[in-house]
């Protein structure tokens, strides 16, 4: 079964976010567009510390994954978008070739 990239991307039930070196977000998904409540045309290039406030040291769970090559877990932070309220969630950030998802 062969299904297209943007098919599997569309259809994923969490709010996913892809980051470049620098944390800045290269794409999202739709349902980071409905957390967020705004689009990826307006993410695009922004700081991920900008637009999601997480009750957690995000920035060193980052680091940690792109430094481990491997994926590290937080669960049971509130997360927050600049115009939306906070939820809890479980993050999961993992390294890939060139950006953090």
């Amino acid at each position: 079964m062969n299904v297209p990239h943007d098919a599997l991307w569309n259809s994923l039930p969490v709010p996913v976010f892809l980051l470049d070196a620098r944390d800045k977000i290269t794409e999202i998904n739709p349902v980071a567009e409905q957390f967020l409540n705004t689009s990826a045309r307006n993410l695009r290039g922004c700081s991920v510390f900008d637009q999601l406030s997480v009750e957690a040291p995000f920035a060193v769970a980052l680091a940690r994954a792109r430094a481990d090559q491997s994926a590290v877990f937080v669960k049971d932070v509130e997360v927050s978008g600049t115009h939306t309220a906070p939820v809890a969630c479980n993050l999961q950030m993992a390294p890939d070739r060139k950006s953090v998802v």
